[in-house]
């Protein structure tokens, strides 16, 4: 496992993450992954991470940003920190955003040569 792998896995993440393709950001997981999220009930498997993103997109949330800060390696396994953000609409303003951010903590694995989530944990910045 690489960081360079990972970078690809975030690349992979990101672009299916931008064209709203619930599908392909499960695929970033592993068929048993799971996501725990402070925003809704854990999802476990590839079809209910898949239905935890379409609701996400369905709140027209823009401009996702990932950021690796951490990386670390144990050959087929591993896990890092990544740093996120997202514009989100400002349920204050009728017409305005909000930029969310915060970490995820992520169990990776190995399968083949692809890297995927295995456990991926979003916390938000303190509000």
């Amino acid at each position: 496992m690489s960081k360079d792998q990972l970078l690809k896995l975030v690349d992979a993440y990101l672009a299916a993450y931008s064209a709203q393709d619930s599908e392909g950001c499960a695929r970033a997981f592993t068929p048993d992954g799971a996501l725990f999220s402070p925003f809704g009930p854990p999802a476990k498997g590839r079809a209910a991470i898949a239905a935890t993103h379409s609701e996400w997109f369905a709140e027209d949330e823009e401009d996702k940003r990932l950021e690796v800060l951490e990386f670390h390696e144990n050959g087929e396994s591993g896990h890092c920190l990544l740093g996120w953000s997202a514009r989100v609409p400002d349920k204050n303003e009728t017409s305005g955003f909000r930029t969310e951010g915060g970490v995820s903590l992520c169990v990776l694995a190995l399968k083949g040569n692809e890297v995927l989530f295995s456990r991926l944990a979003l916390v938000p910045d303190a509000v």
